[in-house]
């Protein structure tokens, strides 16, 4: 899988020295797989929640924080949608929820 942006992870792992090592495995993990479906990411990968047949969901950080992603299964693409505290996740519609740029 081809990750869009890893600039935008990488940026998370800065702003949040506490989730680098967790985005940066998860990183790692999401480039060397190939799923066809939420169910398979969701298996393959520990503390990931599928929200829809697009979206998960990954718990970062001993669930600290969380990631959302929208997966293109048939192109092999993650789209970073947003990164934030447990929370701030309370507060979003994961559903829904856009690209949050790091620098703002």
């Amino acid at each position: 899988m081809r990750i869009i942006a890893t600039s935008t992870l990488n940026q998370y792992a800065r702003d949040h020295p506490d989730a680098a090592v967790s985005l940066e495995r998860l990183a790692s993990w999401i480039k060397a797989a190939s799923w066809a479906s939420s169910a398979e990411a969701s298996q393959a990968i520990p503390n990931t929640d599928p929200v829809s047949h697009d979206r998960l969901v990954f718990n970062v950080a001993g669930n600290k924080y969380r990631l959302v992603v929208a997966v293109d299964y048939e192109r092999k693409v993650v789209h970073v949608k947003w990164f934030g505290t447990h929370a701030e996740y309370d507060r979003i519609d994961v559903a829904t929820v856009g690209f949050r740029d790091p620098r703002h």
